[in-house]
């Protein structure tokens, strides 16, 4: 015989179907949250790429490079002049913010 104080069967499998149920619930919700993630750290990545390709355009916007022999021109600043003046933009000095050589196999860069 079944004693007073426990409970039947069924109300203890009630119990355990609730808490089972309570469970499922979070650990839908975890899982959820899981699949989001990868999605966002992918348009995370994705802005982070964005910004830096507008950085590197923004570094270079005013930025030239000419491949001409070393032996071509005394300074630089000359060749530079000498090109926009070939194809008819207007430069002088005073426009140049900066210009060096990259020696590379015989060329300046």
């Amino acid at each position: 015989m079944r004693s007073r104080s426990s409970k039947p069967q069924y109300v203890n499998n009630k119990e355990a179907l609730g808490q089972a149920r309570k469970q499922s619930i979070q650990m839908e919700k975890e899982l959820s949250a899981a699949r989001k993630q990868p999605d966002e750290e992918e348009e995370e990545l994705q802005e982070l790429y964005d910004l830096q390709d507008n950085l590197e355009q923004y570094s270079k916007k005013n930025s030239l490079e000419f491949r001409v022999p070393k032996s071509a021109f005394s300074s630089t600043e000359e060749a530079v002049i000498k090109i926009a003046n070939a194809v008819d933009v207007p430069v002088v000095t005073e426009d140049i913010e900066i210009s060096h050589k990259l020696s590379t196999q015989g060329f300046l860069n």
